[in-house]
């Protein structure tokens, strides 16, 4: 077995200096800057991508959308040029997205491009400014996606009605439809929501139109597209099959978690009401809990002393309650809207009552 003094050299040995290896600090190394132009130089401009080039001024700056670092400082980094990346869902292009706003924060002017694909297979364009649609020249709010065709960014619109596609079967349709249809391919029923900013098209699925319009319910409590997002992104990953109906909920409870109004619960319970009725399940709890906090309300302003209820309206049975005058220490102990006698239904055919009874304060 060879000694460990043969796998070292002996003193006399040329022996290659730690210099040799490893290049002095006076040497001449390349630096980081010769990757970035200097201002003076003629550089592309960051609005390559519609045809107009136009060379960087250091004394200058540039006429628009220039920022302020742009003006002669020293040791300022060039402008980022476009930056297109093809992601396979919205939320991963919202991720890419929000990562390069955090590297790029110094540098004020910056266009981050992200293309992805919604479930409709509709791509769309994700950006920090606000296009110019090439067809109609239609500026496209930064809240409305931008759809690309035939490598032309153009608004929704525009895209629709070039491309008029069921979103059940992916099939092509004679022509774009102004309300809801059916679609000749597949019999499934094509919605038209022309506001909605949640998918890239106006036509959408049944799931898709109830999901865009509880988005536009809830964006007055602070719920975003990107909490839509990361409930199904949860679901997903918890195994199991998930509906919409299934994210809405648990939306509608988060909201109330978040809520800290009198006003903004009742609200939100009202809502989870009209969620449960129209999928054939009970709201009287729901409507319960939207007369408790209004009660709270008027408790809490120390002006209403009690209340008179208002129940003409509903059935028969409730109009027996019609004109009762109760204080609001009662009407907290034994809640007496919704009406538990009610007979009065929200559609034909369905289990359980849909109370209408209201209520207005009295003030001694």
């Amino acid at each position: 077995m060879p000694s460990r003094g043969a796998c070292v050299p002996s003193s006399g040995a040329a022996v290659p200096s730690r210099g040799a290896c490893v290049p002095s600090w006076g040497a001449r190394l390349p630096s980081w800057r010769t990757r970035v132009p200097a201002w003076g130089a003629d550089v592309p401009s960051w609005r390559a991508d519609r045809g107009k080039w136009e060379a960087h001024d250091g004394k200058r700056g540039a006429r628009r959308g220039r920022s302020e670092a742009c003006k002669g400082r020293s040791g300022a980094a060039a402008p980022a040029p476009h930056i297109r990346l093809a992601c396979s869902s919205p939320e991963i292009s919202r991720t890419v997205m929000g990562l390069m706003m955090r590297v790029t924060r110094i540098r004020k002017a910056v266009s981050v491009h992200c293309l992805a694909s919604f479930t409709t297979g509709q791509k769309f364009a994700w950006r920090l400014h606000m296009e110019k649609c090439t067809q109609c020249s239609r500026n496209i709010p930064t809240a409305e996606p931008a759809c690309v065709h035939e490598a032309q960014i153009v608004c929704r619109d525009c895209n629709d009605a070039a491309r008029p596609t069921c979103p059940s079967c992916r099939g092509l349709l004679k022509k774009e439809p102004k309300r809801a249809a059916g679609c000749p391919h597949c019999g499934e029923t094509v919605y038209v929501r022309s506001r909605q900013v949640r998918f890239a098209t106006k036509l959408l699925t049944s799931d898709q139109a109830e999901e865009a319009d509880w988005a536009a319910n809830l964006s007055g409590f602070g719920i975003t597209h990107g909490d839509f997002d990361r409930q199904w992104r949860m679901f997903r990953q918890s195994g199991g099959t998930w509906t919409s109906d299934d994210v809405i909920w648990a939306l509608l409870n988060e909201s109330i978690g978040r809520a800290r109004e009198a006003n903004e619960f009742r609200a939100l319970h009202l809502l989870q009401a009209d969620f449960l009725v129209k999928r054939g399940r009970d709201p009287g709890e729901s409507l319960r809990q939207a007369f408790v906090w209004r009660v709270r309300d008027w408790q809490a302003s120390e002006v209403v002393s009690g209340l008179r209820i208002l129940a003409d309206r509903c059935c028969e049975a409730c109009a027996e309650n019609h004109n009762r005058q109760l204080n609001l220490e009662e009407a907290l102990r034994a809640p007496p809207l919704p009406n538990p006698k009610c007979t009065r239904r929200y559609a034909d055919g369905q289990e359980f009552a849909w109370c209408t009874c209201t209520c207005v304060s009295s003030i001694d």
